[in-house]
């Protein structure tokens, strides 16, 4: 039987972090929308096909009915944030190990071990556990691997549990603890981290950025909520947490002796 020709393949990193994105712009967008929905009080009528003269709803509805379908839904188009981000994140974690089994391989690899080396990890369907197996092989720690198992609890509880925690979410303890990272900003000596209005600067004012761990203790039986600054920052964690993968695939593919060339990403601005 004649050797199949083989194909050479470019190792495209940027596509790990490019999946990322794509999710974190879909759950930020979403989760607007969504929540300029459940924020509006004029809404008297979720009337689906007014063709119809049975409806599920009364019609109108009263403010207290509005109130209660609308934060129903704000729970509900949260939970569907978290799985958007939960989901691409996994799609991320799955090309930067189809990278590894291709750098580890060397210079040839079969398709058909290609294959079998992927379904052990295609196969696994917790975003924590893929984060922990990737940090491994690339021989290196995973910096919010407790944050991606705690987002997911939570988003467990918004999609399966009407938004309530209950034992099962607190990881054996009495409350969940959510984790994400989030952003400080000094000038001089105050610092912002929550929602702020516009910061006025005088000149000369030293200004710094640092990253630091957040932290929203939920109880058993009570209600998951985030404001929307907390959410930005949940998306801002899954794309930190995918660039530090894609930095260490490119490590390991150095160590590897693999050639990586950085190609400067594209200007934004029109050639003069």
């Amino acid at each position: 039987m004649p050797a199949a020709n083989p194909i050479e393949v470019a190792i495209n990193f940027d596509a790990i972090s490019a999946i990322m994105a794509v999710g974190a712009n879909r759950a930020s967008s979403f989760m607007f929308l969504g929540l300029r929905s459940a924020e509006d009080e004029t809404i008297r009528s979720v009337r689906l096909d007014g063709a119809y003269t049975y409806q599920f709803m009364p019609e109108p509805l009263s403010a207290e009915q509005s109130k209660e379908v609308r934060g129903n839904f704000l729970k509900w188009i949260i939970g569907n944030g978290l799985r958007e981000l939960d989901q691409h994140f996994v799609r991320a974690l799955d090309e930067a190990y189809t990278l590894y089994v291709l750098i580890n391989a060397g210079s040839t690899i079969r398709m058909g071990d290609l294959t079998e080396q992927l379904r052990p990890f295609t196969n696994k369907t917790n975003a924590g556990d893929k984060l922990e197996t990737i940090a491994n092989a690339f021989g290196a720690n995973a910096t919010l691997l407790p944050h991606i198992r705690s987002l997911a609890a939570a988003r467990n509880a918004l999609t399966h549990n009407a938004g309530m925690v209950s034992p099962r979410h607190a990881f054996g303890g009495t409350a969940l603890k959510v984790r994400w990272r989030g952003l400080d900003i000094s000038v001089g000596d105050q610092t912002f981290g929550e929602t702020f209005e516009p910061i006025f600067v005088t000149a000369g004012q030293e200004i710094t950025l640092a990253a630091d761990d957040r932290e929203k203790i939920f109880q058993i039986g009570a209600e998951i909520a985030f404001s929307p600054h907390e959410l930005h920052e949940i998306c801002l964690t899954y794309i930190i947490q995918i660039d530090e993968v894609k930095l260490r695939a490119v490590d390991f593919a150095r160590t590897k002796g693999l050639p990586v060339t950085i190609i400067p990403a594209a200007s934004a601005l029109p050639a003069s």
